[in-house]
């Protein structure tokens, strides 16, 4: 059983197999619920071939900078807060991928005084799953995991 927590402590191999168990959270973090059954988890046979960058999370500089809720996704819109963000920020990119990558939605939201307050859509005809959120703003970007139920 490999077993992750949020600071990705496993580096996860393509094309392997993994049995994993997950916890919620209901609260961004605050408080988990029990560890579910372990489960298959099998990675994507290669790297995405049009992926440019690998992630990073150099912005912002504490997760008390960005909130992603609710997380699971309910059913409406995940709103995004992120603060402390460059002064001369003015846009801000968000997109959702799927396990192997894929592009499952974007938008492009407005910064304003440092701070990218917004709901972003979410289109629920997903597979269940986990998903990440991608925020880039001034050529810098932060993932983070997305469970849609």
């Amino acid at each position: 059983t490999l077993l992750l927590n949020g600071a990705g402590t496993a580096q996860l191999q393509y094309n392997r197999t993994y049995q994993v168990r997950v916890a919620t959270s209901y609260d961004n973090g605050a408080t988990w619920c029990p560890y579910g059954p372990a489960c298959s988890l099998t990675t994507a046979p290669q790297a995405p071939q049009d992926q440019t960058r690998a992630f990073i999370a150099d912005i912002p500089a504490s997760d008390a900078d960005l909130k992603v809720w609710p997380n699971p996704c309910d059913g409406g819109p995940l709103n995004v807060n992120m603060s402390g963000l460059p002064a001369d920020a003015r846009t801000a990119q968000l997109r959702l991928l799927d396990p192997f990558g894929k592009l499952a939605g974007s938008s492009v939201e407005a910064v304003g005084d440092g701070e990218l307050n917004t709901a972003f859509e979410v289109d629920h005809s997903l597979a269940s799953g986990v998903y990440f959120l991608s925020i880039t703003v001034n050529d810098r970007e932060v993932v983070r995991r997305v469970v849609i139920p």
